[in-house]
């Protein structure tokens, strides 16, 4: 099991991690010296490496902005949903909630769903949040994780398509002006040597920051709901077991 565990891990740190690091490594490489010459067994190994440090710290950039920002996250979602199902059919709310209040019976919760109450119940909710996302991630075998996986994805591209609209954008504004001419002749970035109009730079970074911004948000917002919807699916199977097959006597 724990095994399998592992396995989920990297799987989850590749596309979540890994990705928009080397995204954002591989961006921007045209800002780059000209002159720059890096052997390619070391390029891979600089991309691999970056990729990772580079996306840990897109991911902890996007959870200080979701902090800061005051932003609905997952648990948020979660709770509202045993309070009111938007996303889920209320069987499954319903299934889910006398699951986890029978297998976790020493938080706290009431055993009655109707009597639920958000601020009475706040911490034992968030609570059984952590407990059921850790049952969860010990079995290794939910769905969720999968989306879970594709909703932190979608939302550290976020970040790394934001960061490239500004980068872009400033280098735009700074090539155009007299001054930073000057400067630009002391340091040749590789798209220097294209001769591209900081105009179009400009309009080309103002459309990846709102690209970004707009297409990334809402598939964020999509994957996250449904990871909350199969969140508590799987645990219901977790917990109740898989369903006893069918024996026909010859």
């Amino acid at each position: 099991m724990i095994g399998r565990g592992t396995r989920q891990l990297d799987l989850y740190d590749f596309f979540s991690i890994f990705i928009p690091g080397a995204t954002l490594l591989l961006g921007v490489v045209p800002l780059l010296p000209q002159k720059t010459k890096v052997p390619a067994t070391a390029a891979i190994a600089i991309l691999i490496v970056g990729g990772v440090v580079a996306g840990r710290s897109v991911h902890a950039a996007r959870l200080y902005t979701v902090t800061e920002a005051d932003a609905e996250t997952h648990r948020d979602v979660f709770i509202d949903e045993i309070f009111s199902a938007n996303i889920s059919s209320d069987d499954l709310v319903q299934q889910f909630y006398k699951a986890a209040v029978s297998h976790f019976d020493d938080i706290g919760l009431p055993d009655d769903l109707g009597d639920l109450e958000r601020k009475k119940h706040e911490n034992d909710l968030d609570t059984l949040y952590s407990l059921v996302r850790s049952q969860i991630h010990m079995d290794s075998r939910g769905r969720s994780r999968t989306f879970q996986a594709i909703y932190d994805f979608y939302g550290n591209l976020y970040i790394v398509f934001s960061t490239f609209g500004v980068i872009y954008y400033g280098y735009a504004i700074l090539n155009a002006t007299q001054q930073s001419r000057f400067s630009l002749t002391i340091y040749q970035p590789v798209l220097g040597s294209y001769q591209v109009d900081p105009l179009l730079i400009g309009i080309f970074a103002g459309s990846v920051f709102l690209f970004g911004r707009y297409i990334f948000k809402q598939m964020r917002i999509k994957y996250r709901d449904i990871y909350v919807q199969y969140l508590m699916a799987d645990f219901v199977v977790i917990v109740k077991g898989p369903a006893p097959q069918n024996q026909f006597e010859s």
